[in-house]
């Protein structure tokens, strides 16, 4: 049951009622649903009978079988060797490499080839509405999706001293190696920079050298990216068990979803479209009642896409497909309206396509 098997077409060839069994009738046609080879999935068995649906005719009444042609089943079967997750032992620029898991049966394989990547380390992609300071994306790090929020309002202790193209930053009363780490972002004065030593608690080295003018006095602020894996995600965690019953296969191609409110303490959704293409919401960051200040400085983020590596990755991820659509909603009461007419306020919502890597360990290739 759920294995699929194909009819060679004119294989089966029957007399009918209809012209009172008087001529032979070879079937599949090529112009019917089961022509063309088409994969029928098997519903149930016994025995020695197995059923499947090979479509509605115009005309139902007997028919009795005249011959069967050898090899007019194919039984595709879901189990070779061809299939399954395998290391690659060798690869170029268009081919590769692997060990089967078992005994091929037969060379070269028929039909279409699937594959995609099981699983990289020190490199991953971010897509969603967000810049190097503020916003919300879905990240995929080789192993596990993300649902991330970025804000830059954490206010590190004391103040700094920064000089114009120089890239060391002395503070007053401040304590670098308590509040950040080697590869934390920092915002000075509206730019970013990546921490790349901590000498002391007074001192840190950055990149790129700072772009402003000299001055002291300067606040550091720390740029935090709360990362909420798959399976701690609040509203749904798109492994089958919840309330949308949603598998989510990140192998393959998906419709995400936004949306933002942002008066400061609004919050952010994260979702998908299910297999019946509805939008079903999997984790949501409330901040009303939870943050002590606006959980972004801007509520004017674009839609970006972004791949980044930490050290030397085991594989470079990329994008299939990239597309972004924004539906502004715009609503307030009369009352409100009489009142403040100059005020819009405005709720983003936004669909994506997500990270859809295709790469070269997991396998999937049906043979007959």
């Amino acid at each position: 049951v759920d294995e699929y098997v194909s009819l060679a077409e004119g294989s089966f060839v029957f007399t009918c009622a209809k012209d009172s069994h008087s001529t032979n009738h070879p079937y599949p046609r090529n112009t019917d649903p089961a022509g063309r080879n088409t994969r029928l999935r098997i519903i149930s068995t016994t025995t020695n009978t197995f059923v499947i649906n090979v479509g509605s005719s115009t005309y139902e009444g007997a028919h009795n079988i005249v011959s069967i042609a050898a090899n007019a089943v194919t039984h595709y079967d879901p189990s070779n060797a061809y299939n399954g997750v395998h290391d690659i032992t060798a690869s170029s620029d268009f081919t590769f490499n692997y060990t089967s898991s078992g005994t091929v049966r037969k060379s070269p394989p028929t039909g279409f080839v699937e594959y995609a990547i099981n699983g990289y380390v020190n490199a991953g992609v971010r897509c969603g509405l967000f810049d190097f300071q503020n916003g919300f994306f879905y990240e995929y790090d080789g192993k596990t999706l993300f649902c991330v929020r970025r804000s830059s309002v954490q206010q590190c202790a004391g103040t700094v001293t920064c000089s114009r193209n120089s890239n060391i930053i002395t503070g007053v009363d401040t304590r670098f190696q308590d509040q950040l780490r080697v590869g934390d972002m920092i915002v000075l004065r509206g730019q970013s920079y990546k921490i790349t030593d901590i000498r002391s608690n007074t001192e840190i080295h950055m990149q790129p050298k700072y772009r402003g003018s000299t001055q002291n006095g300067i606040v550091v602020t720390k740029t935090v990216d709360t990362r909420i894996p798959q399976y701690d995600w609040n509203i749904d965690t798109c492994d089958g068990t919840g309330p949308a019953a949603f598998n989510l296969d990140i192998n393959k191609i998906q419709m995400a979803y936004f949306d933002y409110s942002w008066y400061g303490a609004g919050k952010i959704r994260f979702g998908f479209k299910d297999t019946f293409g509805k939008v079903k919401y999997v984790h949501e960051f409330i901040h009303n009642n939870e943050l002590n200040e606006a959980y972004m400085r801007s509520g004017n983020i674009a839609g970006r896409y972004e791949v980044f590596n930490r050290g030397i990755p085991s594989y470079v991820p990329s994008l299939f497909h990239w597309g972004t659509s924004v539906i502004m909603k715009r609503a307030m009461k009369t009352a409100c309206r009489s009142k403040l007419p100059h005020l819009k306020p405005k709720v983003p919502y936004t669909k994506i396509l997500l990270p859809h890597p295709v790469s070269l360990c997991w396998i999937k290739h049906e043979v007959p």
